[in-house]
C-alpha cells in the first residue's frame, strides 16, 4: 500500500489498542452524556480510553433503548443533532472509520444510519471534494468486491440439491452487487480506452493502410466455364475497394460506384417486375429486358446487351429443349398433349 495512503488511513493515535473493556454503568453514561451537551462530537468522546469505544457504544444503544433516548436528547441539548449524522465537517479519524467498517463488509448506508458518523450527504461531498479520501473509498469498495467473490465461492461449495435454487439466487445478487463494486475485475461490460481520431486529408487517401497494421481489400473477378465446370481469373486488374486500418476503412470511387450502380439495378428489377406483372409476361418470375426503365438502359447500356444477349440465348435453349422433347414423345408414338 501507498506510504502516504496508509499514513492517512492511520492517523497517529487512532489504532491504538484499548487496554480494558468499558462496561455499562450509570456514572460512565452521566460523564458520557455530560460531554454531549457540552457540545463534544460523539466520535471525540470514543477516542477517549476511559469512554466506550464507537462498537460499544452501539450495543449500548440497542441493548439499551431508554440510554439510547437519554443520548438522543442530550444531542438535541448540545445543539449538534443532524437528520443523518452528527459531523459534516472533514475528519481524518471519522474517515479512517468509514473505511475499516467497509473493509468489514458493513454498507455505506448502513455507517451513516450510526449516529456518531456523518451523513449520506456528507460522506458524498468528501467523496467530491478530496482526493485522498476518495481514493481510500475506491480501494475499500475494491476489497469488499473481493471478498463478495470468496463468499460467493463459499456459498457455491455449501450448495447442496436442495438449496440449489436458493443458492443460484444469493450468487447472482452477489455476482451484480460484485460487479458494482468493482466493475473492472467483475463486471460483465468492461472499459476500453477509446482509440485517437484519425486525420483526415492526406492520411486518408490509398496511402493511409501501407503500415505493418493496414489493410486492402480488393475484387478479383473470375470466370465459371459450364463445360468444364472450372473457375479461372479474368486476367483483368484487380480493383480496390477498401484501405485503411481496423476500425478506420475507407472505400475507393470504385467501391462506391458499383454500390450506386447495385443500388440502381435494384430499383431498376422492381419497377421492371411490376410492368411485367402488370403485362402478364415473366418467365420464371424474371422481368425481360423490355421492361426495364429507359433510365437504366440509359445509364447502363452494356448491362442492358448484356440481359438482352443472355434472353436470346435462353430463348434458343428454351427452343431446342421443346424440340427434342416433342421428338422423343413422337418416336414414342405418344401425344405429348394428352
Amino acid at each position: 500500500m501507498d506510504e502516504e495512503l496508509q499514513a492517512y488511513l492511520e492517523p497517529e493515535g487512532l489504532r491504538r489498542r484499548r487496554t480494558k473493556y468499558i462496561c455499562y454503568s450509570d456514572e460512565v453514561a452521566r460523564a458520557f452524556l455530560r460531554r454531549i451537551i457540552s457540545g463534544e462530537a460523539v466520535i471525540s468522546i470514543c477516542r477517549d480510553a476511559e469512554m466506550p469505544s464507537e462498537m460499544t457504544l452501539r450495543r449500548w444503544r440497542k441493548q439499551m433503548p431508554e440510554f439510547a433516548r437519554r443520548m438522543d436528547l442530550a444531542k438535541q441539548a448540545s445543539g449538534r443533532l443532524f437528520k443523518e449524522g452528527g459531523q459534516t465537517i472533514f475528519c481524518e479519524a471519522t474517515a479512517a472509520m468509514i473505511f475499516d467498517r467497509l473493509l468489514d463488509g458493513e454498507g455505506l448506508k448502513s455507517i451513516c444510519r450510526d449516529p456518531a458518523m456523518p451523513s449520506l450527504h456528507a460522506v458524498y461531498r468528501w467523496l467530491r471534494e478530496r482526493e485522498d479520501f476518495r481514493e481510500a473509498y475506491r480501494l475499500a469498495r475494491t476489497v469488499q468486491g473481493d471478498a463478495l467473490a470468496e463468499e460467493g465461492w463459499t456459498l457455491a461449495r455449501a450448495g447442496t440439491p436442495e438449496t440449489a435454487f436458493l443458492t443460484h439466487v444469493q450468487l447472482t445478487h452477489l455476482r451484480w452487487y460484485a460487479g458494482k463494486l468493482e466493475p473492472r475485475r467483475w463486471g460483465t461490460v468492461k472499459a476500453v480506452e477509446a482509440e485517437p481520431e484519425r486525420p483526415a486529408g492526406p492520411a486518408a487517401e490509398p496511402g493511409h493502410g501501407d503500415g505493418p497494421d493496414g489493410v486492402k481489400l480488393y475484387e478479383v473477378r473470375y470466370i465459371y466455364d459450364l463445360a468444364t465446370g472450372e473457375t479461372r481469373p479474368t486476367g483483368e486488374e484487380p480493383k480496390l475497394l477498401q484501405y485503411g486500418v481496423a476500425g478506420d476503412m475507407r472505400k475507393t470511387e470504385y467501391a462506391l460506384e458499383q454500390e450506386r450502380r447495385s443500388a440502381d439495378a435494384r430499383k431498376a428489377y422492381g419497377e421492371a417486375g411490376v410492368a411485367s406483372l402488370e403485362a402478364g409476361v415473366a418467365v420464371n418470375g424474371v422481368p425481360q429486358a423490355r421492361f426495364y426503365p429507359a433510365w437504366y438502359a440509359e445509364l447502363y447500356p452494356d448491362e442492358m446487351r448484356q440481359k438482352e444477349m443472355k434472353e436470346a440465348a435462353d430463348a434458343q435453349a428454351r427452343a431446342r429443349r421443346e424440340a427434342e422433347s416433342a421428338a422423343f414423345w413422337a418416336a414414342k408414338g405418344v401425344d405429348p398433349q394428352w
